[in-house]
């Protein structure tokens, strides 16, 4: 060990031997040594955030729920892929009152975990995270998620969290699947009121028994939706021995499954949401109610959302389907459309509802909507009372509801075994309904014993229509033994008219036409108008800056290129004095630039650019720059007290005419005069040729330098030959390309040494 010692120190080995034994010291630390808090670094504060790389750290959220950690901050550092089973976050038997649930500040700055894998018979609560209790989650990716809740109990399964509260999750999404036996939603299984998802999204395979919602299985008041989507497909199955009561009710929607009945005015809102899910059930022995965005919904307002997937209640004893909302209380629509291919619904028992937009609408207000999905409702009771309700728009408004601007597209058609078929071009079945300036424009066909059937209602009790539109082009037909309800195309107030896009009906109906929510149809040539929004919905596109690290050389940086990948607004912030963004905002995908003033110091330094939006996402650019080593020379050579300008470049304080840059270059004392820095000789080739060698030392810690070789046949006039590579070496050799000759010819070498 005594030797070893003397040889990393000793003459001048001792830096590049030192050199390595670093670097052997340095391929041992494969993994981040952790702290006493599982995290690499941090306090939990603001403003040192705990530090999360790994799957451990994580883990070690576990030991941070409940109200006393709530002031916890954290951030992930790096991507995290999970391998084998993941035990959520938090304790499943206590995440409903907090106190098992997580309630910190959950940072994912734009990273990814992969493969949270919960397969469970025993957790009431399935996830990344059991609870959410007034947490704060943000910019985190989930992915290649597996949640399987085979729970024969009340229980919740959600990709991100199976139950939230007063959580605010801002940039979040999840892909992968998400089942359970009770309730399932791809971010969130159930959210126990009061928490808001901002630009999240979910594309999800989602399957429950009782509630299953491609984003959110169930709501309460004061959940709200903002700019949020689902893709995938929602399945509300029926699995054996799960009987919870002894008439089963399934819950499904593309968004979000059920919102409870509640007494507040407005229990939850969505703006600028869509959902593309394909929803579905199966099961002739129970009832169901589907609805491409929203299953059931009480007391909710919807503004500029929009559902495309088709919604199929394939067999039900009562089904109810919508290609927005199955099945509404008291809830107001406001510039939403539904647009999926198919709305359908069978039954074997009872009621077959279904409606473009909406199953069923109880008291709700409908403003500037669309339906433009064929629709179908089939109830094939072999003996009893069984009811179809099919309407363009809506299947069966009950109780009141008004309707005003709004119109439905598809072909209706309803029918029935041995009871009635109500079949609209609107809506199937009315009562105390009030519409104004609503059309439709699909043909409209019932089949039943007794059928009612009309272009804009079917089926009217105390309706009240004003300034309505059929198509003059489609079609009311009926079938059956007792068809004498069969009502025109004026439906008592409905005029007769084109509807197909190429009039000016539109206009009659009095609908606004511009880009904002008050003005919000789009005219489309020889088509149906349009909201003005739907083409702009999309799904989150993943705030980021490349590069995140910049290393930059001590002479400083004149352009260096950032590039930003936003939706929206953004800032820049240095703490940095020395380095400056060339701007300090932008919007949508663009760049600045980042100029950084030289290093005078030996040290190297660093510091932190920060990119930020409005909505509070975050991204680092961290930036190092090397130190001088010339400065670092002259701190190790010269004593403390010599003057400056006897340590500056071309000084030669030793007397000898060699520069302190030479003898920098080269590793000499800068204090001790030397005859000469380079050797030189004559090497004898095979051949017979000689060729003139030229030798000196390298001080591999002058980074800063270029050894380059030049010739002159005078000493007066220079060429340069070559630029030597001399990083890392302590010494350099160079050999003449050209041979020695005789006579009279003469050839100088000599080295010359820049500073970088």
């Amino acid at each position: 060990m005594k030797s070893l010692l003397s040889l990393l120190f000793s003459g001048k080995f001792r830096s590049s031997l030192f050199c390595a034994g670093l670097f052997l010291m340095s391929a041992f630390a494969v993994s981040p040594v952790l702290g006493v808090s599982g995290f690499e670094g941090g306090d939990g504060s603001r403003e040192s955030p705990y530090l999360i790389s790994g799957p451990e750290g994580l883990a070690a959220l576990g030991g941070y729920c409940g109200p006393a950690h709530r002031d916890k901050h954290f951030i992930l550092t790096g991507d995290i892929v999970l391998k084998g089973a993941w035990t959520p976050i938090g304790s499943s038997s206590a995440v409903e009152d907090g106190t098992g649930a997580f309630q910190g500040k959950l940072d994912g700055r734009g990273h990814t975990i992969s493969n949270v894998s919960v397969q469970t018979d025993g957790l009431a609560h399935a996830g990344l995270f059991a609870g959410l209790y007034e947490a704060d989650i943000r910019d985190l990716h989930l992915r290649n998620v597996f949640i399987s809740q085979t729970v024969r109990a009340v229980s919740s399964a959600g990709g991100l969290a199976a139950f939230s509260r007063g959580t605010r999750f801002l940039y979040c999404t999840v892909e992968g699947s998400v089942s359970s036996l009770y309730e399932a939603g791809g971010l969130v299984g159930r959210d126990g009121g009061g928490s808001s998802f901002v630009r999240c999204g979910t594309a999800c395979s989602v399957s429950a028994s009782f509630f299953a919602g491609g984003f959110l299985a169930t709501g309460h008041a004061g959940s709200s939706l903002e700019g949020c989507y689902s893709q995938g497909r929602v399945v509300v199955t029926r699995e054996s021995g799960v009987e919870f009561d002894s008439f089963f009710h399934g819950y499904g929607g593309g968004m979000v499954a059920f919102l409870p009945e509640t007494d507040d005015s407005v229990s939850a809102t969505f703006r600028n949401c869509f959902s593309t899910c394909t929803v579905e059930a199966d099961d002739e022995g129970k009832t169901f109610t589907l609805g491409g965005f929203m299953g059931f919904a009480s007391c909710a307002g919807f503004m500029n959302c929009v559902a495309s997937g088709s919604v199929r209640v394939l067999h039900s004893a009562k089904g109810w389907a919508g290609g927005f909302t199955g099945d509404s209380v008291r809830c107001r629509y406001v510039n939403c459309a539904a647009r999926g291919a198919e709305v359908r619904a069978s039954s074997s028992q009872d009621y077959a509802c279904a409606g473009g937009f909406s199953g069923r609408n109880s008291l709700g207000i409908s403003e500037n909507c669309r339906s433009v999905s064929r629709v179908a409702a089939h109830a094939a009771a072999v003996s009893g009372a069984c009811t179809a309700m099919a309407g363009g728009f809506t299947g069966y408004n009950h109780r009141g509801g008004t309707f005003s601007h709004c119109y439905g597209a598809g072909n209706v058609e309803g029918t029935a075994g041995s009871y009635y078929a109500m079949a609209g071009g609107f809506c199937g079945y009315d009562m105390e309904g009030s519409y104004t300036g609503c059309a439709a424009s699909g043909s409209v066909a019932g089949t039943a014993s007794s059928v009612y059937a009309g272009g804009i209602l079917g089926y009217m009790a105390d309706s009240v229509l004003e300034n309505n539109a059929f198509n003059s082009a489609s079609t009311i037909s009926a079938h059956g033994a007792d068809i004498s309800a069969v009502h025109g195309a004026n439906n008592r107030n409905g005029a007769s008219a084109s509807v197909d896009g190429s009039g000016n009906v539109w206009n009659g109906l009095g609908f606004s036409f511009g880009e904002d929510d008050s003005s919000p149809w789009k005219m489309r040539k020889n088509a149906l108008p349009e909201l003005y929004f739907e083409s702009s919905l999309k799904a989150v596109t993943i705030f980021h800056i490349s590069p995140e690290q910049l290393s930059l050389g001590r002479e400083g940086a004149g352009s260096v290129r950032v590039d930003v990948v936003s939706e929206g607004a953004w800032n820049v912030a240095s703490n940095a004095s020395w380095a400056v963004p060339e701007t300090f905002s932008g919007h949508g995908d663009g760049s600045f630039t980042v100029t950084a003033a030289p290093n005078n110091s030996s040290a190297s330094r660093s510091g932190i650019m920060e990119v930020t939006t409005p909505e509070g996402l975050g991204r680092l650019l961290s930036i190092t720059q090397a130190g001088n080593p010339y400065e670092q020379w002259k701190k190790d050579r010269f004593p403390a007290g010599t003057p400056e300008d006897q340590m500056a470049p071309d000084a030669c304080p030793a007397g000898d005419g060699i520069s302190n840059l030479m003898k920098y270059a080269t590793g000499l004392d800068p204090l001790k005069p030397c005859g000469s820095v380079t050797r030189l000789t004559v090497r004898e080739k095979d051949g017979g040729d000689s060729r003139l060698v030229l030798e000196w030392p390298v001080n591999p810690e002058a980074v800063d330098v270029e050894h380059s070789v030049e010739c002159s046949p005078d000493l007066e006039t220079w060429t340069p030959v070559q630029v030597m590579e001399t990083k890392g070496k302590t010494e350099a050799v160079f050999e003449d390309p050209e041979p020695v000759h005789g006579g009279n010819a003469r050839r100088f070498l000599r080295l010359k040494v820049t500073r970088q």
